[in-house]
């Protein structure tokens, strides 16, 4: 099993990362990028790899950081993507996991800095949460760790999660860009926002301009997440 830990950056991910893996890691670079690859095996059980992704605000791949993380999402061996969000900074954090929830794939939403928040006095519905987002949704700290731990290994995560609809005349364009070019949801968007790596994959493809719509009702569905899962 192959677990993908992906989040903005300075949100705790790699004291979580080494938390998780203790001294069972392997430091380098990705290959053709000075880009730090850090793996390492689950504590107690080598049969779970655990990747560190690099730092990033979105999958849309400008920077090497950026390209290294979308190629290992997209990949077929990642079996679960934990995605770890600082939870003093929710909405900032958000656009990244509702990119996240278009790969389809068993997704773990950790709220790190828990004891942080406690001591902010911010609360958020976490039962809410999972709801909306169709995963599991877990606090975690960089002194505990077990509610990940236990999740990851009982397999709760198993569901796919909940992506977000888009109005109709978006949502009627991404079907047809799925149909027409032989695309994945996530790579349709993609095409929409006129990603260049989506663009190098298709043949004849046509220019859109939907980025600015799209990033819209994105943060529409923040504020609404937001909203509905009582965070302050």
């Amino acid at each position: 099993m192959k677990i993908a830990l992906v989040g903005n950056p300075n949100v705790g991910k790699t004291t979580l990362f080494n938390k998780l893996t203790g001294l069972n890691q392997k430091i380098g670079n990705w290959p053709g990028v000075t880009v730090d690859k850090k793996i390492g095996y689950l504590k107690g059980d080598k049969k779970v790899e655990v990747v560190d992704l690099p730092g990033i605000y979105s999958l849309t791949p400008y920077s090497p950081e950026e390209i290294v993380a979308r190629d290992v999402l997209l990949s077929d061996d990642v079996d679960l993507i934990v995605n770890i969000v600082d939870g003093t900074n929710l909405s900032r954090n958000l656009y990244l996991t509702l990119q996240l929830l278009e790969l389809n794939k068993p997704m773990i939403f950790v709220l790190n800095m828990a004891d942080l928040m406690k001591k902010q006095n911010i609360v958020i519905d976490a039962d809410k949460m999972a709801e909306l987002l169709g995963c599991d949704v877990i606090y975690a700290s960089v002194n505990d760790d077990t509610k990940l731990v236990t999740a990851i290994k009982q397999g709760t995560h198993n569901d796919k999660p909940k992506f977000m609809m888009f109005n109709s005349e978006l949502e009627k364009m991404i079907v047809e860009v799925m149909d027409k070019y032989q695309l994945n949801r996530f790579k349709a968007i993609k095409l929409l926002e006129n990603d260049k790596k989506v663009q190098g994959e298709v043949n004849n493809y046509h220019m859109y301009s939907e980025d600015e719509e799209i990033a819209k009702e994105r943060y529409d569905y923040i504020d609404k997440l937001i909203k509905e899962t009582n965070y302050q």
